[in-house]
């Protein structure tokens, strides 16, 4: 069974197992996972973007310069690894706007991994009144293996809104944020 990808801007993920009307296989709450960082803190800096793959959950995690995964067993529950913790030791709790932002979306594949990295501080991703150098959302492509080893890093001078794993035509599709929005790009690997 493969499930779609999605982003959302909670700190819990929910596995929804569709068979005919919508029940709960599993939730899990990563921010438990995470270290040096107050419950109301988590809601700020707790975004992440996952894809699952036949029972693999990617997880990218924005504030925090981390992408792991998880597996779920036959019965669609999460199987945490039991050494995982997550560390916000390098978070300006104080100033959301000083801290880089990482792993924006991730995509993955049965063969490979896709992550949309930015690796800037989340102030340039702001629009001109907040930030006076211009927006930035000139991000990183990673593809990486089924292990979450890196194999190649892309660079595309442009501002990235989305991008999207070929692994049959292996390409990396993307679409641009401003300029050619109407125009589908792709990468091959």
């Amino acid at each position: 069974m493969n499930f779609h990808k999605y982003s959302i801007p909670v700190f819990a993920i929910s596995i929804l197992i569709l068979s005919g009307c919508q029940n709960t296989g599993d939730r899990i709450n990563i921010s438990s996972m995470i270290e040096d960082m107050d419950k109301n803190d988590v809601n700020k800096f707790g975004k992440f973007s996952f894809s699952i793959q036949d029972k693999e959950v990617v997880i990218g995690l924005r504030s925090i310069n981390e992408l792991f995964k998880m597996r779920l067993d036959d019965g669609f529950k999460f199987i945490i690894p039991k050494d995982k913790s997550i560390s916000a030791k390098d978070i300006n709790l104080h100033d959301h706007y000083d801290n880089y932002g990482y792993y924006s979306f991730v995509n993955s594949g049965k063969e490979y991994i896709l992550a949309q990295y930015y690796g800037y501080k989340i102030k340039n991703l702001q629009p001109l009144f907040l930030n006076l150098s211009g927006r930035n959302l000139k991000y990183d492509f990673l593809l990486l293996d089924a292990d979450l080893n890196p194999i190649r890093k892309f660079r595309v001078d442009t501002d990235i809104l989305r991008i999207f794993l070929d692994e049959k035509r292996n390409r990396i599709y993307y679409l641009e944020a401003f300029e050619d929005f109407n125009n589908l790009k792709y990468i091959e690997f």
